[in-house]
């Protein structure tokens, strides 16, 4: 099995996938199996760009034009490249691979895109929390959140609805690595940005093509992971990007830069584990990635414990058998839930158990 795909760009201009090692991982046999849907919830998509066009099965506006009035409708498509974000990060997530032009994506079309638009066409991100509750409801598998901001509850309570339906949330850490906006002072702790700092979401810091940390990334305990994501150096009042390749609008290609690259890497190579091992919930292919991930701590030694679990490594995800661990049910007889009543007086419940040992625990209340 000797498999390189066609697309003229993946050797010359897409160096991050040899970084990550998917030119080793394409050679390992998954057969056929349902492809995995990736929502990318953003600005948008381009449905009819010749190398995304195969591999979209649909999506939903859930704004419309107007940011400040949104009405939803039935066209994710962007209008504009000042507006395409969604459309890089489609590229990078399962731009169609072996078809002659273009790109190849880590995904080798074992993933399809679920294209959801939470913004208007201004780029104003206005529907996150719905974006990705639509996504979860619509078959999505994993839900790619290349945008953050301020702490919003409703957002995590639609991530957590999301994680119930056996999604994997991937999430950008951000590129604003400080807290007081001076790039010169590499030491400074970063502040929380959300959904990046919410549980249960898989983040994803940015790297280098030397696996270091990204000048701008967003590092800290929250990280689940590190993907190539490009780089730039302020230093000495110039500027120096790496970037990456991907699609953008319109029908053509783009490099950009960001965690915001980044997290759809980690999108494409989950739905390549999922394929690979279908057995295994999304929460352990999360697991999975984070174990096989290659060591970057000696390259980042002012990083340490704060770049995730290493830099993403597609062939080790493929090649070596994951070992997930299987939650242990355990009863508990001393619960009581007293009934509401008389309502609407009683506006409040408390809910007390013992556990008969630490550990995870999951909680389900209809």
């Amino acid at each position: 099995f000797n498999y390189t795909p066609n697309d003229p760009y993946e050797v010359t201009m897409q160096p991050y996938l040899e970084q990550v090692k998917a030119p080793e991982a394409w050679n390992i046999s998954i057969g056929s199996v349902t492809p995995v849907v990736i929502a990318v919830v953003d600005t948008g998509s381009e449905s009819s760009h010749p190398d995304l066009a195969a591999n979209i099965i649909g999506g939903y506006d859930l704004v419309g034009a107007d940011s400040n009035n949104p009405i939803p409708d039935n066209n994710p498509n962007v209008t504009s490249a000042n507006n395409a974000h969604g459309v890089h990060v489609s590229g990078l997530a399962s731009a169609v691979t072996n078809n002659t032009i273009g790109l190849a994506s880590i995904a080798n079309n074992y993933a399809q895109l679920l294209i959801v638009k939470a913004a208007g066409d201004d780029g104003s991100l206005v529907a996150a929390s719905e974006g990705v509750v639509y996504a979860a409801d619509h078959g999505a598998k994993i839900i790619n959140c290349s945008w953050g901001g301020d702490a919003d509850m409703t957002l995590q309570n639609a991530i957590n609805y999301a994680i119930a339906k056996d999604c994997l949330v991937v999430v950008a850490a951000g590129n604003n690595h400080n807290t007081n906006n001076d790039f010169q002072d590499p030491n400074a702790a970063p502040y929380p940005l959300y959904p990046a700092a919410y549980t249960g979401v898989f983040t994803v810091a940015r790297g280098n093509s030397q696996d270091k940390k990204s000048f701008f990334s967003h590092y800290g305990s929250q990280i689940s992971i590190s993907a190539p994501g490009g780089d730039g150096d302020s230093l000495h009042d110039s500027v120096i990007y790496e970037e990456l390749l991907s699609t953008y609008y319109p029908s053509t290609y783009e490099y950009e830069a960001g965690t915001s690259m980044a997290a759809p890497l980690v999108c494409s190579a989950a739905a390549l584990v999922k394929a690979k091992f279908p057995s295994l919930t999304m929460k352990q292919v999360g697991e999975h990635l984070k174990a096989i991930a290659d060591n970057i701590n000696s390259l980042n030694p002012d990083y340490v414990g704060t770049l995730g679990a290493g830099r993403l490594n597609v062939y080790r995800a493929l090649t070596e058998v994951p070992n997930p661990v299987t939650p242990t049910p355990i009863s508990i007889s001393e619960l009581e839930l007293r009934a509401l009543y008389p309502n609407p007086s009683v506006d409040n419940v408390s809910l007390d158990m013992n556990l008969p040992e630490p550990g995870l625990v999951s909680i389900i209340l209809y």
